[in-house]
């Protein structure tokens, strides 16, 4: 993937809804996203974009479950300034509860930035749990 300007690859379940705004509590969709593979791409960016390889991410939902979810063997480069590889994020909105992820392997990864925010950033709601450079 080339000439992508903000997010390469992304899983959000409501993202893009009708009616649905930052302001809008979290939807009760309880869904299950099993056996997720994001593996062997080659994301490419220049200066102006993407700010984000791969966001995979449980936000503004109630209920859901990311289980059997495999990110490995991707190569990411991305040249702007602040720019982040890839995003785990199980919940986040106003409301958002009971979402969880099962059984998630991150492996084998390529990513370069010229002024990295993160390499892998995994994380609850908007709190950052775990980060690597």
């Amino acid at each position: 993937m080339t000439n992508i300007q903000t997010e390469a690859i992304v899983l959000s379940p409501v993202i893009g809804e009708a009616g649905l705004s930052g302001s809008s509590p979290a939807v009760a969709t309880h869904n299950t996203w099993d056996h997720i593979l994001i593996t062997g791409n080659t994301i490419t960016g220049s200066a102006s974009g993407p700010l984000l390889g791969i966001d995979v991410g449980l936000g503004d939902t109630v209920g859901d479950t990311l289980q059997h979810t495999t990110i490995a063997n991707n190569d990411i480069v991305l040249p702007m300034p602040g720019a982040g590889g890839i995003v785990m994020t199980v919940g986040g909105g106003i409301a958002s509860t009971n979402n969880q992820a099962l059984d998630t392997l991150i492996a084998n990864n390529a990513i370069s930035s010229a002024v990295p925010e993160y390499g892998i950033r995994i994380g609850r709601a908007w709190q950052c749990i775990g980060q690597f450079d």
